[in-house]
């Protein structure tokens, strides 16, 4: 595997690899898009999902879009996807 493309992988699994953070893109991928709708789904502290929203977004986990005043958040589904083909690659690898 080339060397960006492990590092690229690498930052996205980091990314992702916290309770809280799981916890959030459950909640996105049941159709929570704002801090405060993700906040009352997981009962997590707005600050605290500010925070791991913001490190998600930083390897490109996560996508927003701002209407007004309200940030929508979603998954990005193309790192997303990534993410997904990397872990079936090292689950058949494991094999």
């Amino acid at each position: 595997m080339h060397r960006m493309k492990i590092e690229r992988l690498s930052r996205i699994f980091r990314a992702v690899a916290h309770p809280k953070r799981i916890m959030i893109i459950k909640a996105m991928l049941k159709g929570f898009d704002t801090i405060t709708k993700i906040s009352d789904y997981t009962g997590l502290p707005y600050k605290t999902i500010e925070r791991h929203i913001l490190i998600m977004s930083h390897a490109g986990f996560i996508k927003q879009k701002r209407q007004g005043l309200t940030v929508y958040y979603s998954l990005n589904n193309d790192t997303a996807a990534e993410f997904h083909r990397a872990v079936l690659e090292l689950i058949k690898r494991a094999k």
